[in-house]
C-alpha cells in the first residue's frame, strides 16, 4: 500500500510537464585537499622559473658581445629560447626540478655574498617610470605564452597536463589569459595616449573576429566552455584593456586603484554566488540567445576588470618613489620588503580561497584572481633578486659620481655609456612589446600544424617544431621593432 502512495506522489511530476521538475542544484567546487592546491601551485610556478636562469646565463655570456649586435642576439636565441622550450616539455619535468634547484641555490649564495660585501654601500639600478623589471616580466609572459600555446595545442603527450579546465581547477593553460591581463595592467600609467589604446583595442578585436571566423568556417575546434560560442580570449583582453583603462584614469591614487580592484572582485564574487555561477556552469541550459551562448565570456568580464585594476596597483608598487633610475640601499630594501610582504600575503589568500571560493578560470572568481597575482608577483620578486640585487649592483657608492650621471640622463653621448652594464637580454626588449603578435602567431601555427600534421610524428620532431615557431615569433617582433625605430627616425 505504501508503494502506491509513493508512486502517487511522483505521478504529478511525471504527467504534468508544466509543473517544475526537480530543482537544479547549483554547481559546487571540486573538493580537493590543500596539498593538491600546493602541488598544483608549485607545478605552475616551476614552469615559469627556468627561463630566469637562462636569462642569467645569457647575461654572463653577453659581456663578450657588443650591445644590440647580431652575435649577441643569436647567442640569446641559443641560450634562452632553445633550453626554455626543451624544459617546458613535461617529459623533462625532473630535469626542470634540477634547473630550479640550481637557480634557487645560486640566488641564496649570491645574496649571502652581497650581504657580506657591504650591501649598504651598493647602488641598485631599478629604472624610473618604466622599471626594467616590468619589461622583463612582460617579455617572460609573452615568451612562455608562445611556448605553452604551441605545446598545449599540438603535442599529444601534453594534452592532459596542459588541458584547460572547464569548471573548477587550475593548470598551466588556465594561467595564459590571466597573466596577459596582468602584463597589461602593470604598465598602465596616468596620461596614457588614447591613440595607442584605441589601436591596441582595435587590433585585439580584429584578432577576435578572425579567430571567430576561423572556428566557424575552417573547421577549427573550439571548446565552448572556455569563453562561449562566439566569444574568445582576444575579445576579453580587448574589453578589459579599454574598460580597465577608463576606470584607472578615474582613480587618482594607487590606494584608490587597490580599493577599486577589491570592490570589483567582491562584486563579481557576490554575483557569482547568487546568480551567474549557476548560469555559467549549467550544461543543460540552452545556448539559444546571444548572452546564453557566450555566458562564460560575458559573466567573467568583471572578474578580469578586478584583475586588471589590482595589477595596476602592483605596477605602481614596482615604480620607485621618487622615480629615479638609481636607488640606494635603504630605498631599494624598502621596495623589496614591500614586494615580499605582498607575495606572502597573496599566497596566504590562496590558502583562504582554497577553503572558500576555490579556483576557476571560467568564472574568473576570487580564487583565480588571487592565484594569478600570486604566481605573477612571485616571478617578479625572483627576477628582481636576480637582476636588481645580484646583476645590477656592480659598483659602490664611491663610484656613483662617475656612473650615476649616466643613468640620470645627464650624459647623452653614446660613447660615454658603459656597454658592459646591460640590464637584460636584447630578446627581453623585443618580446616585451606587441604581445598580441606572439599570441596570434602561436595560435596560427598551432591550428595549421593540427590540420597538416602527419599521423605519425615523433615527439622530437614536435619539439623542433615548437622551437622553430618560437624563434620565428621573436624574429617577427624584432622586425617590427626595427620598423618602428626607422619610422621614428624618419
Amino acid at each position: 500500500m505504501n508503494t502506491y502512495k509513493d508512486e502517487a506522489k511522483l505521478l504529478p511530476y511525471e504527467l504534468n510537464y508544466d509543473r517544475p521538475q526537480i530543482p537544479e542544484l547549483s554547481p559546487q567546487p571540486i573538493e580537493e585537499s590543500l596539498w593538491h592546491t600546493v602541488t598544483s601551485s608549485f607545478l605552475v610556478l616551476q614552469k615559469c622559473m627556468p627561463i630566469i636562469l637562462f636569462y642569467l646565463l645569457s647575461q654572463v655570456i653577453s659581456k663578450t658581445y657588443l650591445p644590440e649586435s647580431r652575435g649577441k642576439f643569436l647567442m640569446e636565441m641559443i641560450v634562452i629560447i632553445i633550453p626554455t622550450v626543451i624544459f617546458a616539455d613535461p617529459i623533462n619535468q625532473y630535469h626542470m626540478h634540477l634547473v630550479n634547484f640550481f637557480l634557487i641555490t645560486f640566488v641564496c649564495i649570491s645574496l649571502i655574498r652581497i650581504y657580506k660585501c657591504d650591501a649598504h654601500q651598493r647602488v641598485y639600478v631599478i629604472g624610473a617610470n618604466r622599471p626594467f623589471i616590468i619589461t622583463l616580466v612582460r617579455a617572460t609572459i609573452n615568451i612562455l605564452a608562445t611556448i605553452y600555446i604551441l605545446f598545449g595545442e599540438n603535442v599529444k603527450v601534453t594534452q592532459n597536463s596542459y588541458a584547460i579546465s572547464e569548471s573548477y581547477g587550475i593548470c598551466l593553460k588556465d594561467m595564459g589569459i590571466g597573466l596577459y591581463v596582468f602584463s597589461m595592467g602593470i604598465v598602465q600609467r596616468k596620461s596614457r595616449r588614447y591613440e595607442r589604446l584605441k589601436r591596441n583595442t582595435c587590433i585585439l578585436l580584429t584578432l577576435g573576429l578572425i579567430r571567430f571566423i576561423c572556428t566557424q568556417f575552417f573547421n577549427i575546434d573550439q571548446d565552448i566552455h572556455e569563453y562561449g560560442s562566439h566569444w574568445n580570449g582576444f575579445i576579453t583582453m580587448a574589453l578589459t584593456n579599454i574598460g580597465g583603462t577608463y576606470i584607472y584614469e578615474s582613480l587618482r591614487s594607487p590606494k584608490d586603484r587597490l580599493f577599486g580592484g577589491v570592490a570589483f572582485m567582491i562584486f563579481h564574487q557576490v554575483m557569482l554566488h547568487f546568480m551567474t555561477e549557476a548560469i555559467i556552469l549549467n550544461e543543460d541550459k540552452p545556448r539559444d540567445t546571444l548572452p546564453d551562448a557566450n555566458r562564460e565570456g560575458i559573466y567573467s568580464y568583471s572578474g578580469f576588470l578586478a584583475l586588471y585594476l589590482l595589477s595596476t596597483f602592483i605596477g605602481d608598487c614596482l615604480r620607485p618613489r621618487p622615480k629615479n633610475v638609481i636607488l640606494f640601499y635603504n630605498e631599494a630594501l624598502r621596495m623589496f620588503k614591500e614586494l615580499a610582504v605582498l607575495v606572502l600575503s597573496l599566497w596566504g589568500m590562496v590558502i583562504v580561497c582554497h577553503y572558500t571560493t576555490s579556483f576557476s578560470r571560467v568564472l574568473c572568481n576570487t580564487g583565480y584572481v588571487v592565484f594569478v597575482l600570486a604566481i605573477a608577483t612571485t616571478m617578479t620578486f625572483l627576477a628582481m633578486l636576480v637582476f636588481h640585487v645580484i646583476l645590477n649592483t656592480l659598483w659602490f657608492t664611491t663610484e656613483f659620481k662617475k656612473y650615476g650621471r649616466i643613468y640620470m640622463g645627464r650624459i647623452i653621448k653614446k660613447a660615454d655609456l658603459p656597454y658592459y652594464r646591460d640590464f637584460f637580454p636584447s630578446i627581453v626588449g623585443i618580446m616585451s612589446r606587441n604581445g598580441w603578435v606572439a599570441i596570434a602567431m602561436s595560435y596560427t601555427y598551432a591550428h595549421f600544424w593540427s590540420l597538416l600534421r602527419p599521423h605519425e610524428v615523433k615527439h622530437f620532431e614536435e619539439t623542433l617544431f615548437v622551437i622553430g615557431c618560437t624563434i620565428s615569433v621573436i624574429l617577427v617582433n624584432y622586425a617590427l621593432q626595427l620598423a618602428a625605430r626607422r619610422c621614428n627616425l624618419s
